[in-house]
């Protein structure tokens, strides 16, 4: 271990006001010019060894070996106050030369009506105080909203293919008179024919009627999705008529698991119903178009 002998040095500096005051304030750089025997530092691993308490009190900044007996060290230090430093050593991983103590006040730059705050030692990198689901939460609901955008479109894309696929334009007839003109075959119909096989007759009717009048591709939907685009999408007749169209369809549903019980009666009823919602459709549509 060697030991040499440091002076503190405050160089001149130059500012726009003029030669900077000869003090040592924070952050100002200054030097240590030592004598002695040095051995050969590794200045890329080189630190001082100072007390945990010391640590803001100097710091290097740069070595240079001047002679075999000189050495001139650019330190600065970063707490204000009298400082009285005892046997500093300089080392790198293998040796070590003690400065010897060192005595140097650095003046304060804060004003002096404001209370002092602890200098900051190297800062690492910048982080982000906010908890992963502030970032997780909008992207959760922006993936949902993409989705339903995608389901809207699709199902719309789909509803239109359906439609086109039924070919409603086929009848030159109303929708209304399309479903009674069918109703009446099937009355006719029912005294010679079997009954199992009137039911899907009626059945597309009501259907038909529908899908013609709302655009609704009926035949391929289930009646949940077809009482929910009414719902959505005509709710002013679904108020008056929703109930209506919504018995029917579950009748007609339920006689359909009964086929092999069903009696001439029962394909009057159905027949009412079908005839009785479309008409409650129709009063309701042209209510609306004499306001």
């Amino acid at each position: 271990m060697s030991v040499v002998n440091c002076q503190v040095e405050i160089p001149n500096q130059e500012t726009a006001l003029g030669k900077a005051s000869p003090e040592i304030t924070v952050g100002r750089q200054f030097l240590l010019q030592c004598e002695g025997e040095w051995p050969e530092l590794d200045s890329k691993k080189m630190e001082l060894r100072l007390e945990a308490a010391d640590k803001y009190k100097l710091q290097v900044l740069d070595f240079q070996k001047t002679t075999s007996s000189h050495a001139q060290i650019l330190v600065t230090s970063y707490k204000a106050g009298e400082h009285k430093l005892k046997a500093v050593q300089l080392v790198d991983a293998e040796r070590s030369v003690v400065l010897g103590d060192l005595n140097f006040t650095v003046k304060s730059v804060i004003n002096p009506q404001e209370p002092e705050s602890e200098p900051f030692g190297p800062m690492g990198p910048v982080t982000f105080g906010l908890a992963w689901y502030y970032f997780a939460i909008p992207i959760f609901v922006l993936l949902l909203l993409a989705a339903w955008i995608f389901t809207v479109l699709r199902r719309r894309s789909q509803k239109k293919k359906l439609i086109a696929d039924m070919n409603l334009s086929r009848s030159a007839l109303q929708p209304m008179a399309e479903a009674s003109q069918k109703l009446r075959q099937i009355l006719r119909a029912s005294h010679t024919a079997e009954i199992k096989d009137l039911l899907p007759q009626i059945n597309e009717a009501f259907r038909i009627y529908l899908a013609r009048r709302f655009l609704i591709p009926t035949l391929a939907w289930s009646d949940r999705l077809i009482l929910k685009d009414l719902k959505s999408n005509h709710s002013e007749i679904f108020a008056v008529a929703g109930k209506s169209v919504a018995q029917t369809l579950v009748e007609l549903a339920r006689a359909q698991k009964a086929i092999d019980k069903l009696e001439l009666k029962d394909i009057e009823q159905l027949m009412s119903l079908v005839r009785k919602s479309s008409e409650l459709i129709e009063k309701e549509i042209a209510q609306k178009e004499k306001n």
